[in-house]
């Protein structure tokens, strides 16, 4: 073994404590990086091979009448066809716990045969029978109900027990526990219990070729539909959603890039404090460095040296990173494919994950400790070997501002404390930034959590209305709102019209990007009573609807993305449940927890399209959850014994709760990643003082020879660290402002369509200033009370 191989091991193994606090760093930074990549090469892998796996349909064409096995057989032969299946989406309630809540029912023609849109077989039966029905494996939790029990489903007036006979997973669904409802698989026979004028009336087909082309799929869903036309098969909505892509898709790969950011951060953070470590290192080892210029070194030979050093220490964090990387990644994906409701087939990690756990875990710390090696491997022989330690050199500026600071708090100590620290500006400079980093990072990731609580919060305050009721069929407003009158605890109620709509017309059909189911990409056309006093938009662009527009229309943000160049004063057409209803655009609000909807006056829709009201919105007096519950099961059994065909209803506390599961996982993992940029912090600080002060240990020597005791001695370390955190404390908050801005905007385009507003979390802010108080005494009062400890003959012949 070369000498220079031995030296960098005899060093390593003198400051194994330094070299345990800079594995411990690279470890956390590397295994930050090695579960984020891990997690996110199998759930993309794993949400592709799901969703793909249940051969999703291309489009689905929504038909006036039924469709026959005639028409389905033609639609199979049709040029640019593969496959073709019918359908039925029904949207009924379920009975749970005395309450009645949403239910999708999906009906399909042959369970032994299915084409498209399929689902995996779990337990129980795999075709339901009549009467009977299989169960989306995530619904059963909102159900409340296992397999082989009985739920009570209601359909306008019918209501039927179905046995819950079988369980399925569906991946192209997301879990039941985020959208608050029930996913139900049943057949024709069974539909027909609850609606005996029931039928097939969609259209499921997947394409030939070039089936990743939404232009391509529109185009050959036309000509089928023209196809059909010819067989006296109306078809009034294309329904085609992004081609291959699961409804989160998206979500996943904007919240997992923010991930990767955060974990680069944390091993740059780590990186930093290598190349804080190594700058102090060079200065302690300077006159070795001289002695071994002095008998031939070379600066290249020098410089590898140090370099080994860092790599081996680089490898070393790495090599304890990859199997805790593995394990972290495991737990990460199984929690974020629960989430996503996906089963994880292949849990194989790419070897790739790993080669770039080891890339970044080596060459970042190196190449931020290539500066300050090759700075202190340049240092001349004289400059080496007539070194006497730590520059007592102090700049004018520095003077001036001890100088002062001893004016104003009068306070000797205090003011050495500050020179102390502004002496060794280079290594002050990399302490501010790396602490400064992390507690803008850990105060980004909760001023982002308030942001989101914040907004969240917003939707009661637009939505003005605590109950949600859907009818089936046209109602007598006028008996309904006399009775409601007579019910305690209501505020007041209006009477709306919803329709589904779509801003792509083309040839007098409606197309969508809808997903199968009906939720996800839905657009909608709410008319509204004038003056409503339901809603609260938040109005971004132009003005709210008005008399003086009868013919205006004010889309929200998610609308107004579907549409090119919205903007107030656009003339724009929408399809209406198959008729073109025309407008003109006044404004543009910002709304939360609402799908793409497009506001106009009822009078004006009812005018455009002869339809009738089938929503009816009330608002409570005391809108706590314990009050809307007991009011929402007042106005059901009204409703009920009106005989008024209810659709299904839905309170404003469920559309909260759905809201807040589809972002949960994000805001938690922040704050994860958030407490491992705190603990590199922490390194760093503590780090930092211990080598500061085992540089100075002949200072601390000299100081108690003239007379300094031991516990003053503790406090100038105490204000030393106090300094450094102040300083740190001061960047850290504008940072964070800049950091919360940007990802705030993110988080708010990806679960709302518009930022989230900029929130300050002081209880952030008051617990990282209390994590820097506890991690400073513990930084400064350990190694100062060692450095007490010390004799004074001890400290003054210290090298």
């Amino acid at each position: 073994m070369s000498t220079r191989v031995l030296k960098v091991i005899r060093d390593l193994k003198l400051e194994y404590g330094r070299s345990a606090m800079l594995i411990t760093a690279i470890f956390i930074g590397a295994t930050a990086i090695g579960i984020i990549l891990g997690a996110y090469a199998v759930l993309k892998r794993e949400m592709r091979n799901n969703y793909m796996g249940t051969v999703p349909a291309s489009a689905t064409l929504e038909v006036d009448d039924s469709i026959s096995t005639d028409i389905l057989n033609a639609a199979r032969k049709f040029d640019g066809v593969l496959l073709a299946d019918r359908r039925a989406t029904i949207t009924a309630r379920m009975k749970v716990d005395g309450r009645w809540f949403h239910l999708l029912l999906f009906v399909a023609d042959d369970f032994s045969d299915l084409h498209t849109n399929k689902f995996t077989p779990v337990s129980g039966k795999v075709i339901p029978g009549r009467g009977e029905m299989l169960v989306e494996q995530t619904a059963f939790g909102v159900m409340h109900a296992a397999e082989g029990d009985s739920l009570l489903v209601k359909l306008e007036d019918r209501e039927i027990k179905i046995k819950l006979s079988g369980t399925v997973h569906d991946p192209s669904l997301a879990p039941a526990w985020q959208e608050q409802a029930g996913y139900g698989y049943i057949s024709m026979s069974t539909l027909k219990l609850l609606n005996p004028e029931a039928r097939f009336n969609q259209l499921r087909i997947v394409v030939t070729e070039r089936s990743d082309s939404r232009e391509h799929i529109t185009k050959i869903s036309r000509a089928l539909s023209d196809h059909l036309a010819g067989m006296s098969v109306g078809v009034h909505e294309i329904q085609v959603p992004s081609p291959g892509r699961h409804p989160h898709e998206s979500q996943l790969t904007t919240v997992m890039t923010i991930f990767v950011v955060f974990s680069l951060l944390i091993l740059v953070l780590a990186s930093i404090l290598v190349s804080t470590v190594m700058e102090t290192v060079m200065i302690k080892e300077i006159r070795q460095i001289g002695v071994m210029k002095t008998i031939g070194g070379r600066t290249g030979q020098i410089f590898v040296i140090y370099l080994l050093s860092i790599a081996i220490l680089s490898g070393a964090g790495c090599m304890l990173a990859i199997p805790t990387a593995r394990l972290g990644a495991a737990a990460f994906y199984n929690m974020l494919a629960g989430l996503l409701n996906i089963t994880v087939h292949d849990n194989s990690i790419p070897f790739w994950t790993t080669m770039a756990l080891i890339f970044a875990g080596t060459m970042i710390p190196l190449v931020a400790a290539a500066i300050p090696v090759l700075r202190g491997s340049r240092v001349s022989v004289k400059k080496a070997i007539s070194n006497f330690g730590s520059s007592q050199r102090i700049s004018n500026i520095t003077l001036a501002i001890t100088k002062y600071i001893e004016l104003l708090f009068g306070s000797q100590l205090f003011r050495i404390a500050v020179r102390n620290v502004l002496r060794q500006q280079r290594r002050l400079t990399m302490t501010v930034l790396l602490l400064a980093i992390a507690g803008a990072v850990f105060m980004t990731a909760l001023n982002v959590s308030a942001a989101w609580d914040k907004n969240l919060s917003r939707l009661y305050v637009q939505k003005k209305f605590d109950f949600d009721v859907r009818f089936d069929s046209s109602v007598d407003t006028v008996m309904i709102g006399r009775e409601l009158k007579q019910v305690n605890g209501i505020h007041t109620y209006e009477f709306w019209s919803m329709l589904s709509a779509s801003a792509e017309i083309k040839d007098k059909l409606s197309i969508t990007r809808t997903y199968p189911d009906k939720g996800h990409g839905s657009f909608n056309i709410a008319g509204l009573p004038p003056n409503t006093e339901l809603l609260n938009p938040t109005v971004r662009l132009g003005q709210w609807l008005n008399d003086q527009h009868p013919e205006g229309i004010v889309l929200n943000q998610l609308a107004a993305a579907q549409i090119e160049d919205a903007k107030p004063g656009k003339d724009i057409e929408l399809m209406a449940e198959g008729v073109v209803t025309r407008w003109k655009i006044i404004g543009i609000t910002e709304d939360v927890g609402t799908p793409a909807t497009a506001y106009v006056l009822l009078d004006a829709l009812m005018k455009q399209r002869e339809s009738s009201v089938n929503t009816l919105r009330v608002a409570y007096k005391d809108r706590s959850y314990e009050n809307a519950v007991a009011n929402n099961e007042s106005i059901e059994k009204l409703l009920q014994s009106l005989s008024v065909p209810v659709a299904f209803a839905l309170p404003v506390w469920v559309l909260r709760n759905a809201v807040a599961a589809h972002m949960k996982i994000l805001v938690d993992t922040l704050l994860t990643l958030s407490l491992l940029m705190a603990v590199v912090g922490t390194l760093t600080l503590i780090s930092s003082m211990s080598i500061s002060i085992l540089e100075r240990t002949r200072e601390f020597g000299i100081l108690r020879t003239i007379g300094a005791t031991p516990s003053r001695v503790i406090r100038l370390v105490v204000y030393e660290v106090g300094c450094v955190s102040i300083l740190s404390l001061a960047v850290a908050f504008p940072l964070s402002l800049g950091l919360s801005t940007y990802l705030s905007y993110l988080v708010g385009a990806l679960s709302f369509g518009t930022p989230l507003s900029l929130t300050v979390s002081y209880p952030g802010i008051l617990e990282w200033t209390a994590l820097l108080i506890v991690v400073g005494l513990t930084a400064s009062i350990a190694p100062s009370i060692r450095a007490n400890s010390i004799t004074i003959r001890e400290a003054i012949a210290f090298e």
